[in-house]
């Protein structure tokens, strides 16, 4: 899978983000007990970081396939603060249009990637 900045040099460094209508019904369905206000809140924040989006980094566990194949759509994963200092992980994928990402899922960071982002420069 080519790198967070390979794809940046093709779709653009993420300048918005555009929801698709049904993902807030995929944040209340899956109990990520996250809103769309906080999704935005993570880019606006500038303080995201962006990883390539591998099995390993997804935090999805074997028995959750459906959350499993929507992660598998995006090629990167922001992960970053919102307002309130909540470190969500949000798999994005390109919308065609450069510049502008296409949140598919967010939950909470978990452990690997918080070290990931405490540990990571930013990009």
């Amino acid at each position: 899978m080519p790198s967070p900045e390979t794809l940046f040099s093709y779709y653009g460094r993420v300048e918005r983000l555009e929801f698709a209508p049904d993902l807030q019904r995929h944040l209340r369905n899956h109990r990520h007990n996250v809103r769309l206000t906080e999704i935005a809140e993570v880019r606006a924040q500038g303080l995201a970081k962006f990883f390539e989006n591998t099995a390993a980094e997804t935090g999805t566990s074997a028995g959750q396939a459906t959350e499993v194949e929507l992660n598998r759509r995006a090629p990167i994963i922001m992960v970053g603060p919102t307002a309130a200092g909540r470190v969500l992980c949000i798999p994005i994928e390109p919308t065609g249009r450069f510049g502008a990402w296409r949140p598919i899922s967010a939950y909470d960071a978990g452990e690997y990637l918080l070290g990931r982002y405490h540990g990571a420069s930013p990009q």
